[in-house]
């Protein structure tokens, strides 16, 4: 009877032993995972991806996924707003954070450098192509064959910073792309040039920011083309700037202001333009035509 119990005990233990070893995943190397959730490899599927991270359709006829109920990720204690694309094999195409930060005296792009090369090493410099901001990129994989590109990039703008950390499946995971992996990434292409949710938040962003007034730009045609605006140059005037996107000069403006803020924009587009005393200082557009 002794010997009868003692199997089966022995046999529990076995089986015990036998099933947590099959219920113990080993842990993904963290620079394979997401920068606001370490414990989320980036190769996840598409389903386990929307459900930990919680996520919902931006639109219901749009591609682009983001944090529900106007969610942040947060990592470095800061806000950042996210949109998420996939592929059609339902796995991550790409991932965007956006940061817009209107405290002008903290270099916020410099601890998330500082923050990425702790996770990855030293990165590449790197120049995001639409807009020129300068950055940097670091190229990752794992022994799975998962492999990412992650490029981070700011600009200054009326006095903001503007920080963005985009991670893109390269060829090895990305089936969607043929795409280089220091190519333009699709995340960036569909949040500036498809969906345009990126630079519709940096506007906003800076628009809804304290201390920051815009003047209007009335072009007498109603449209600003990007003919126009590639004309523009830093240095110039306000009068030789509304001149060449044919627009009246804004009354309210005060004559001895130093510094001052412009925006026209429709539905799909925008030009936000900012001078100081020696005249144009930052010119920016999407969407134009």
């Amino acid at each position: 009877m002794k010997k009868f119990i003692c199997g089966i005990l022995a046999g529990i233990l076995i089986c015990g032993i036998l099933v947590g070893c099959a219920g113990t995943t080993p842990p993904a190397d963290k620079k394979i995972c997401f920068i606001d959730n370490p414990n989320l490899p980036l190769y996840s599927t598409k389903d386990e991806i929307i459900r930990e991270q919680g996520l919902e359709l931006y639109e219901e006829d749009s591609e682009m996924y983001v944090p529900k109920d106007g969610n942040f990720s947060k990592f470095l204690d800061l806000d950042w707003s996210a949109s998420y694309f996939f592929n059609e094999d339902n796995f991550l195409r790409d991932v965007s954070y956006s940061l817009i930060s209107g405290d002008a005296n903290t270099d916020y792009f410099k601890d998330v450098r500082s923050h990425l090369e702790s996770l990855y090493g030293p990165g590449e410099e790197y120049e995001e192509p639409i807009m020129g901001y300068p950055g940097f990129s670091w190229n990752i994989s794992d022994d799975k064959g998962h492999s990412y590109q992650i490029r981070a990039y700011y600009k200054d703008i009326a006095e903001h910073q503007y920080t963005t950390i985009e991670i893109v499946a390269t060829e090895a995971d990305n089936s969607d792309s043929e795409k280089e992996p220091d190519s333009y990434s699709s995340s960036a292409e569909n949040t500036w040039e498809k969906v345009g949710e990126a630079a519709n938040e940096f506007q906003q962003g800076i628009k809804d920011s304290s201390g920051v007034t815009f003047h209007s730009i009335k072009p007498r045609n109603g449209i600003i083309s990007q003919e126009q605006f590639d004309l523009l140059q830093k240095g110039m005037s306000y009068s030789e700037v509304m001149d060449i996107l044919d627009s009246p000069e804004d009354a309210d403006i005060p004559s001895d202001d130093e510094y001052f803020s412009c925006l026209w924009e429709t539905d799909t587009s925008f030009v936000m333009l900012s001078f100081d005393k020696e005249g144009l200082l930052t010119y920016n557009s999407y969407g134009l035509e």
